[in-house]
């Protein structure tokens, strides 16, 4: 049998692993505020690793505040399948921000680098009313099992990777050799698609009871594979209770690095301010500096304001993000007591040349 995972597996990088996707109704800003949380619970998970992270207290808190860590959001139309489309909302969330919440909830963050899962899936045929009708899942399928796998793969970020069935495989590879899973028959095709991991399903309609059911293979390596078996009413359920388990077993076989984000209080004195328009506008201009996760207003007098804010580094980062702008300036009038005091002093230039 091939080794297909290894223990110093280096894997395909992947993306938006801090951008959801979330099926919607419509495009009202009523639903976005009301879909965000789900949104927000996607990425927590697919980031962590850890697919119940919404039962940590600390974490299920964060919900509230779903739009406070929004960076931007629209809207993508995707296929389900047999000629039907569904509106998504696409949200992406503040990565730093997303980290820092895993840190203070004591999670630990999963590796980007993941392993590729190539699918060897034999599906039915939906629309016939035989029940031995089935095919074959390829790159071209129109079947609503493909959409069902890229969608819930996304959603718990792995990378996935579905057969050409060109006519090579289609000569070597049958519905019996998934449906058996003769891994060796399997292994020898999927040599060309470079993947770490093996995922092999066979959907069946149920003969007595209604809906459906999957039995599947996950070959990790030589001396580890495991074998399931999920039941639902529909072709969606089923696979996404299937990558659900492929998530669980993954986070177990792969690094989980701890996050060694270091969440830092800062104090930041600033003068020189004038009118209440320039407290609002400060507070935005601090809040948009590389390495700061979030400013509050501690004292506002008369032409001056203490901001504390929370930064992702030491003050070293946070006074390379200040003289990177131009609008605050040190204030050399008042001296720091000591190397160690976590107040920082600058003055405010309203129009910088």
């Amino acid at each position: 049998m091939v080794c297909l995972i290894s223990p110093s597996l280096q894997a395909a990088k992947t993306d938006n692993i801090y951008t959801s996707e979330i099926l919607v109704p419509d495009n009202e800003t009523r639903t976005r505020e009301t879909f965000l949380p789900k949104a927000l619970t996607e990425v927590l998970i697919k980031s962590s690793g850890n697919i119940d992270i919404i039962k940590n207290p600390n974490i299920a808190e964060t919900l509230k505040n779903a739009e406070n860590l929004l960076l931007s959001y629209g809207y993508v139309t995707h296929s389900l399948g047999d000629n039907k489309n569904g509106l998504y909302l696409r949200a992406e969330f503040d990565e730093n921000a997303i980290n820092n919440i895993l840190t203070k909830a004591n999670q630990k963050v999963w590796d980007k680098n993941r392993p590729k899962i190539l699918v060897w899936l034999n599906v039915p045929d939906l629309k016939s009313k035989i029940l031995i009708d089935n095919q074959i899942l390829d790159q071209n399928s129109q079947h609503p099992a493909f959409f069902y796998l890229q969608n819930h793969s996304f959603r718990l970020g792995l990378p996935i990777i579905i057969p050409t069935m060109d006519a090579e495989e289609t000569k070597n590879i049958s519905e019996d050799a998934i449906c058996n899973f003769d891994t060796k028959a399997l292994e020898t095709a999927s040599t060309r698609y470079t993947s770490d991991v093996l995922l092999i399903g066979c959907i069946k309609k149920n003969m007595i009871l209604s809906g459906m059911e999957g039995n599947w293979l996950l070959v990790l390596n030589n001396n580890n594979s495991e074998k399931f078996t999920t039941k639902g009413n529909d072709i969606e359920s089923i696979i996404r209770n299937t990558m659900d388990n492929v998530f669980i077993a993954l986070t177990k076989k792969t690094p989980l690095v701890k996050n060694n984000t270091v969440n830092t209080p800062v104090t930041l004195h600033i003068s020189g301010v004038s009118g209440l328009n320039e407290y609002a506008r400060i507070i935005k201009y601090v809040q948009a500096l590389d390495s700061v996760t979030s400013a509050d207003i501690l004292t506002v007098t008369e032409n001056k304001i203490a901001i504390k804010i929370i930064t992702t580094g030491n003050n070293k980062a946070l006074e390379t993000a200040l003289q990177n702008g131009k609008n605050l300036v040190p204030d050399g009038s008042i001296q720091k007591n000591t190397e160690a005091d976590d107040n920082l002093y600058y003055r405010w230039i309203n129009n910088p040349q």
